[in-house]
């Protein structure tokens, strides 16, 4: 099940709420639960598997879940620095992100393959690193990459690092 990798487009495209009336696509579900299974991914939106709508999933301590339509209704304001990787950029590239040290989503939490069914919306709380896998895929729900976290002169840097490394 691929990816869709940076510089694609549709990873700029901000993805619409799914209505109250819709179901969600079970072959997008699949997807998701297919990427979710490998210990190494913490999180992942529907736009990186090329579906344009509000889905993200998130691994939370033990529990792995669905959330659609999810908002960021509240957060602290205090911020931490995060170093963030994402399956959308192709290598081990981590880019330096500042993130909101809690927040409050709510949203339509799915808990497994349910016929495509919505339950009623929950809200949670997530702190630091869980914060920022929050933040980190409704950025990608709204077009925001985490490439935009570094300065400009940094991310020029990066771009010189990466010719040199690619034309030795």
């Amino acid at each position: 099940m691929p990816l869709v990798k940076y510089p694609d487009p549709r990873l700029r495209v901000v993805s619409r709420p799914i209505p109250e009336c819709e179901n969600v696509s079970l072959d997008l579900i699949g997807e998701i639960y297919w990427w979710m299974k490998h210990p190494h991914v913490q999180s992942i939106s529907a736009a990186q598997l090329g579906y344009s709508v509000r889905v993200i999933a998130i691994r939370w301590g033990p529990e792995q879940f669905i959330l659609i339509n999810p908002e960021i209704v509240n957060h602290s304001d205090q911020t931490f620095s995060s170093i963030e990787g994402c399956l959308s950029f192709p290598g081990d590239v981590f880019y330096g992100m500042t993130r909101w040290k809690q927040v409050k989503v709510t949203g339509k939490l799915l808990w497994g393959v349910r016929g495509g069914d919505i339950p009623p919306y929950k809200s949670l709380t997530a702190n630091g690193l869980d914060a920022a896998s929050f933040q980190h895929e409704i950025d990608h729900l709204d077009g925001k990459l985490i490439s935009r976290g570094l300065a400009t002169e940094r991310r020029r840097f990066g771009s010189r690092q990466r010719r040199r490394e690619e034309h030795g």
